[in-house]
C-alpha cells in the first residue's frame, strides 16, 4: 500500500513552534495580537492563502508576513516540535512490512526534510515534497502533483492528515482519504468532507493501516 502523510498536525505536534513564529510575525506587521485557539486555526493551510483572508494583507505584504514567521520558525520553531505518541514505531512497522511511505506536506521541503531528519524518521520515506521557498508550490494539490512527477503513478495510494485541505486534496488526486482527529483540525472539519476514514488517534491509526487496509 501506499501512504502519504502530512506533517504537522499529523506525524508531529508543532503547536508551539508554529504559534509562536506566527505571534512574533504579527507583532513584527504590527497587526492586532490573536489568542493562541485563533492561531491554532493556521495551522495546516497554505500562509500564501490564509494570511490574506485572515489580515487583509495585499501579495506584499503576505511575503513580508511569511518571511517573518521563517526567521523565527527556522531558528527556534523548528526544534519546538515533537512526534506524536507512537508515531515512530507506526512509521517504522509501515516500512518494515514493505508499505510505501511518502511524506506531502505544504511546509518548505528543505524545512521538513531537516525537522524529519532531525527526529530520525527521513529514513522511513521513499520522498518527501513540500512547498517552495517561493510558494510557487503551496498547494497540497500541487505537492501531490509534484510527488507523482518525482516517484511516477501511486496505485492503491491514502492521504492521510490533519485538514480539510489534506482531504480535499486527496479527492482531487483521486487517492483515498484518512483523517485524523488528534491534530488542529476544527470540531466537524474533517467530517463534512466525507474521507474514507477517520481515526481518533495514533493507535486507531495504526490499527487502520497495519490490520485493516
Amino acid at each position: 500500500m501506499v501512504y502519504l502523510f502530512d506533517l504537522d498536525g499529523t506525524i508531529i505536534d508543532s503547536q508551539i513552534g508554529i504559534t509562536r513564529g506566527l505571534a512574533y510575525a504579527i507583532e513584527k506587521m504590527k497587526l492586532p495580537k490573536l489568542p493562541q485557539e485563533r492561531l491554532i486555526e493556521f495551522i495546516g493551510p497554505s500562509f500564501v492563502e490564509i494570511f490574506p483572508l485572515a489580515f487583509g494583507l495585499d501579495f506584499n505584504d503576505t511575503k513580508k508576513m511569511i518571511a517573518y514567521y521563517r526567521e523565527y520558525y527556522s531558528k527556534k520553531g523548528k526544534d519546538e516540535c515533537v512526534l506524536y505518541d507512537g508515531m515512530y514505531e507506526l512509521l517504522k512497522d509501515l516500512n518494515s512490512e514493505g508499505h510505501h511511505l511518502y511524506m506531502a506536506t505544504a511546509k518548505p521541503e528543505n524545512l521538513a526534510r531537516e525537522i524529519s531528519e532531525s527526529l530520525d524518521i527521513y529514513k522511513f520515506f521513499k520522498g518527501l515534497v513540500g512547498a517552495t521557498e517561493d510558494e510557487s508550490r503551496h498547494k497540497k494539490e500541487d505537492v501531490i502533483e509534484e510527488l507523482i512527477r518525482r516517484h511516477g503513478p501511486l496505485e492503491k495510494a491514502y492521504m492521510i492528515g490533519d485538514r480539510a485541505s489534506d482531504l480535499i486534496a486527496a479527492k482531487k488526486k483521486k487517492m483515498g482519504s484518512i483523517g485524523v482527529l488528534y491534530g488542529f483540525a476544527k470540531d466537524g472539519e474533517l467530517e463534512r468532507e466525507n474521507p474514507d476514514y477517520i481515526c481518533k488517534d495514533v493507535p486507531s491509526l495504526r490499527k487502520l493501516l497495519l490490520e485493516k487496509l
